[in-house]
């Protein structure tokens, strides 16, 4: 059995597949074109209904908010 995965190991690898050359991307022509304007800024997210953890664990609860 030693002798038969010696011989396996000696032999070259045959290929699975035909290498593949890598593809190119299209070529690029020169245009007149104006560059795109610059995205506009995003509105700053909503807060969601918790200020904090405190109102979020006391919500969980069941307990009334406290005023500090």
């Amino acid at each position: 059995m030693a002798q038969r995965l010696e011989a396996a190991l000696r032999r070259p690898a045959e290929p699975v597949a035909p290498p593949v050359a890598p593809e190119t991307p299209p070529a690029r022509t020169a245009r007149s074109e104006p560059p795109a304007p610059a995205p506009a800024p995003t509105p700053a997210p909503q807060k969601s209904g918790f200020e904090n953890l405190e109102d979020e664990m006391a919500s969980l609860l069941g307990r009334p908010k406290n005023p500090s």
